[in-house]
C-alpha cells in the first residue's frame, strides 16, 4: 500500500459502528517462559534469520474480489484488504499468536488490530486498523488510511 493509496481512497460513505471496547484476558507467566522470552528477543539480535516467501494461486481470490467490488460500487476492495482481513481471522482463531508479551504475565486479546505499512515520501507509517473482526471488506482500507 502506498501513500498515493491512501490519498485516492474515499469511503463511500461507511457507516460507523459506534466505539468499540477492548477486552483481553491477562495471564502470569513462569520464570521459564520469561527466560525463553528473553532469550528469543536477544537471539533477534545476535543470530541469523531468515524470511519465507511463497507463491500463491490467487485466481479465486481475484473472482471473489470481482464479485464483491460488483456488488459494493463504487467503493471497492483491494487484495490488500482480503489479506488483512484473512490475517485477523487466523489471529481470532488461534488465540496464543493473538497475545502481547507484557513481562511477567500475557495478555491474550479478544480483539484483532493489524498495523498495515503504508509507503510516505519521508519513509513508512503504520495505521492501526482496529477491531477488525467487526469491519467489513470496504471499511478495511479506510481505517487504514
Amino acid at each position: 500500500m502506498t501513500k498515493s493509496d491512501v490519498e485516492g481512497y474515499t469511503s463511500g460513505g461507511a457507516a460507523f459502528s459506534g466505539p468499540q471496547v477492548e477486552r483481553f484476558t491477562e495471564v502470569a507467566v513462569s520464570q521459564m517462559r520469561k527466560t525463553i522470552a528473553k532469550r528469543l528477543a536477544e537471539s533477534k539480535f545476535t543470530a541469523p534469520h531468515f524470511y519465507l516467501t511463497i507463491e500463491l494461486d490467487m485466481s479465486r481470490a481475484m473472482q471473489v474480489r470481482e464479485a464483491i467490488n460488483t456488488t459494493i460500487a463504487p467503493d471497492k476492495i483491494s487484495f490488500n484488504d482480503m489479506v488483512i482481513k484473512a490475517v485477523a481471522v487466523a489471529l481470532k482463531q488461534n488465540p496464543k499468536v493473538n497475545s502481547s508479551w507484557l513481562g511477567d504475565r500475557i495478555r491474550y486479546n479478544e480483539h484483532v488490530h493489524i498495523g498495515v505499512a503504508v509507503a510516505v515520501e519521508d519513509g513508512l507509517l503504520v495505521p492501526v486498523v482496529r477491531f477488525l473482526m467487526q469491519n467489513r471488506f470496504r471499511t478495511i482500507g479506510a481505517g487504514s488510511a
